[in-house]
């Protein structure tokens, strides 16, 4: 196996390939290099040009690879396998590596669902409702533990909770499917914008064991859990109208992360938010730091309200989305979650009490 090809742009692919696993292929056939990586629970496959090609396929620890092509100033690189060693030149460096084992690939079954997608809007949807998933164990098998997604009239809806807020975003997509769901997995969920990346469209395919999103040159292939996502509808049906106020979203969220920087234990030192007389006045108290105030104008003219917040909660939809315009719905009811809502955009949380 032989082939010479760009530095940069192979450590980008290598990068891509360790979320799966530390360990990857490299395959050279006589229009590129096609490498892949097996994890438990997801597995990456992408493509790369290159030239001189001999045919021939190597098993590489990813990683070290990666450290080493880092430390080179050369714009292409030669890769040559022979001896059970995988050679590497670059400019007047050359280094002489140990490959690993085979490792076993997956196979595939047919899928029961193909959509294509637009990458950006894609990508946007995910990163818009990812804020609201839990943040630990990302490997464990609660059926929470993932991006919900589900084909509806002319689209495609996302959904995420950890059980405390639940963000959904929709984008449109043409398709002639009812009643199809999948949850992507977090642990492929949170490396979207790193592994779907370049031009073109996204390619989305499931069945009941195994999701695929991929575009020309990338794919990750995730294994999914037999479990039922919780009714996110309920929660989306408590969403009041009592009191709906439009904020500006750049001004409210400079001023949320200035009068939180007292904060030092966000779990138990809530951001308070009070609404009267056409104002909304942020004040924090730490027992460590001392306190914080600040006041935005806004168009609400109605009876006082108060709540308080983890403001990190809170931050979240603001920076998920980039609207000049968030409206925020609450109720007169304290049970009632705030709901923060913009173009095809919900974000729902539950106030902290006692606080």
């Amino acid at each position: 196996m032989k082939t010479t090809v760009n530095r940069k742009s192979f450590i980008l692919k290598l990068q891509v390939l360790s979320t799966a696993s530390d360990t990857g292929s490299i395959e050279v056939d006589s229009s590129g290099i096609v490498m892949e990586s097996f994890g438990f629970d997801k597995m990456l496959s992408t493509s790369l040009q290159s030239q001189n090609n001999t045919p021939g396929k190597v098993w590489v620890d990813l990683k070290k690879m990666t450290q080493i092509l880092k430390t080179l100033e050369c714009e292409d690189i030669i890769l040559k396998f022979n001896n059970n060693n995988l050679k590497i030149k670059g400019g007047t460096s050359n280094f002489n590596l140990f490959v690993k084992q085979e490792q076993c690939r997956w196979e595939e079954e047919p899928y029961d669902c193909k959509i294509t997608l637009n990458q950006d809007d894609f990508k946007n949807c995910i990163k818009k409702v990812y804020c609201a998933a839990p943040r630990d164990n990302l490997s464990c098998s609660s059926p929470m533990n993932g991006v919900f997604i589900k084909l509806v009239n002319d689209g495609v809806e996302f959904v995420a909770t950890d059980g405390k807020r639940l963000a959904t975003s929709v984008m449109t997509a043409s398709h002639n499917y009812e009643d199809m769901s999948a949850t992507i997995p977090l642990v492929a969920a949170r490396n979207i914008d790193k592994v779907i990346s370049g031009e073109g469209e996204v390619e989305l395919k499931f069945n009941s064991n195994m999701i695929s999103i991929g575009t020309y040159s990338t794919r990750m292939v995730a294994r999914l859990r037999e479990s039922v996502y919780p009714d996110y509808n309920k929660v989306l049906d408590k969403i009041s109208s009592d009191i709906s106020i439009n904020i500006n979203r750049e001004s409210f969220l400079t001023t949320l992360k200035r009068v939180a920087t007292v904060i030092s234990n966000p779990a138990n030192e809530a951001v308070k938010t009070e609404i009267n007389n056409g104002k909304i006045i942020l004040s924090a108290q730490s027992s460590s730091f001392g306190s914080s105030k600040e006041d935005i104008d806004c168009s609400y003219t109605g009876e006082k309200k108060e709540f308080s917040f983890n403001h990190l909660f809170l931050l979240d939809p603001f920076m998920s989305t980039n609207s000049n315009s968030l409206n925020m719905k609450l109720g007169n009811n304290d049970n009632t979650p705030v709901s923060i809502i913009t173009e095809n955009y919900k974000y729902l949380l539950m106030p902290m009490r006692g606080i």
